[in-house]
Parts: structure tokens; sequence; C-alpha cells
């Protein structure tokens, strides 16, 4: 995917991330969301990035439990749901998720969560 050793091709890593992801690893699941997602070497389908994101937060990703919540408040790829988003933001900021726990300070400040 960077380019590190080989030349970069977004296409070679989605079929790498999908080979691994299928086989179960989390962090691969994540990489594959990302890449359907943004559409990178694959066409875009939120729907399917959403997938990918809950199979490796089942497993405890907390980049995909962020991008996660990120992708059910503001319902993208399936319905929205802010409490929803909200659980998954703790569980990556409890994981220790940097970007999640300034997501959840964000959210307590503007008065949408209680501090």
């Amino acid at each position: 995917m960077k380019g590190n050793v080989v030349a970069q091709s977004d296409l070679e890593a989605v079929h790498w991330f999908q080979k691994a992801a299928k086989s179960g690893l989390a962090e691969a699941q994540f990489n594959q969301g990302t890449m359907i997602e943004s559409g990178r070497g694959i066409a875009q389908n939120l729907p399917e990035a959403r997938r990918w994101y809950r199979m490796a937060a089942d497993q405890g990703d907390t980049n995909a439990q962020l991008n996660l919540g990120a992708m059910i408040g503001s319902g993208k790829g399936g319905p929205q749901n802010s409490v929803e988003a909200v659980q998954w933001f703790k569980k990556a900021a409890a994981g220790g998720n940097q970007r999640a726990k300034g997501t959840l300070r964000t959210l307590a400040e503007k008065g949408c969560i209680e501090a």
C-alpha cells in the first residue's frame, strides 16, 4: 500500500488485505474497510466498509471501533445511531485510542454527551 520495497499499488494492497482479512486478521479487516470506504484500489462501498470495520471492531481493533463509530454516527453505509456510535467511541477510548478520546471530549464539550 505504501510502496515500501515494492512499487506502490492500491489494487495489490486490496488483494493482500482481503486475503488476510478473510483469514480473520483484525488489522487487515480494518485496512480493507479503509480501502473500501475511500475507494482506493476497489470500488467505494460504504455498507461493505462498515461491515469490515465491524468485524475488526468486534475483535478489539480500536481504529476500527473509532471508524465504525464515525460511520454509525453519521449514517454512512447504514442506519444512523448516535447512541451506538458513542458506545464504539468509548470502547476505542478504553482501548487507548487517543483520537477516540478526543472525539468523546469534543462531544462532551458540545453537550452531546455527559463528560
